[in-house]
């Protein structure tokens, strides 16, 4: 860019400031400097041709396109609004619906088949204590009642885990030729808010501790691997 661009670049700039000062004010106060007008209608605007399109010193300058606003549709709030809320329960209650179950064509919709929400599952089974090691049957309960979860979840999560933490370092064998891993698998069932989770809260703990005090060795074990 040399003297003569910048000095055609000041001159378009210094005419764009005098048109700007010269120009009237009108509407003060009003957003755009002009007030809203009181109703919308459609301008019909022809599109330029392609020769008007590119030969920008004879195209005509367009007209300002205002869309007419879209009317705001009623919805269940404006009844509730203007009526009040035993309005719409009324609407609700009366509603009826206007498709007929396929081959009868007179039939209205059946009752719901309420049970479908009723609790009717039967209860677990009562914890076999005799599953656990005998050390370890007051520490299931008394963590049980600390934390408030079925004992159930408390020794399903402790086997869960210990089975984590062995992993390959030992392996059963009832007899030559059968060698099992210790990799058990447990999903703790059981309906919102009956305290599964609270169940698991002492196991992360212990994992947490376990990792680390357990990372220095790993990280020196793993130093002429990474170096």
């Amino acid at each position: 860019m040399n003297a003569d661009d910048i000095a055609k670049i000041n001159a378009q700039a210094a005419r764009l400031n005098d048109a700007a000062s010269v120009a009237p004010a009108t509407g003060a106060g009003k957003p755009n400097g002009a007030a809203p007008p009181s109703s919308y209608s459609a301008i019909h605007v022809s599109k330029p041709t392609a020769q008007e399109r590119f030969d920008t010193t004879k195209a005509e300058p367009m007209s300002p396109v205002i869309a007419a606003p879209k009317p705001k549709s009623r919805d269940i709030n404006d009844v509730k609004t203007e009526h009040g809320i035993d309005e719409v329960r009324q609407m609700f209650d009366s509603a009826e619906s206007n498709e007929l179950p396929h081959g009868d064509k007179s039939a209205k919709w059946p009752q719901p088949d309420m049970h479908l929400i009723e609790d009717d599952r039967l209860p677990p089974p009562p914890f076999d204590w005799n599953a656990l090691p005998p050390a370890l049957v007051d520490w299931v309960k008394n963590t049980a009642r600390d934390c408030g979860a079925p004992a159930d979840y408390v020794a399903a999560t402790l086997i869960c885990v210990a089975s984590a933490v062995i992993g390959n370092a030992r392996r059963a064998s009832p007899w030559e030729g059968w060698v099992e891993q210790p990799h058990l698998w447990f999903a703790l069932i059981g309906q919102p808010s009956t305290n599964k989770t609270v169940a698991l809260a002492p196991f992360k703990v212990a994992c947490n501790a376990i990792e680390k005090n357990a990372e220095p060795a790993h990280k020196e074990a793993l130093g002429p691997v990474l170096s």
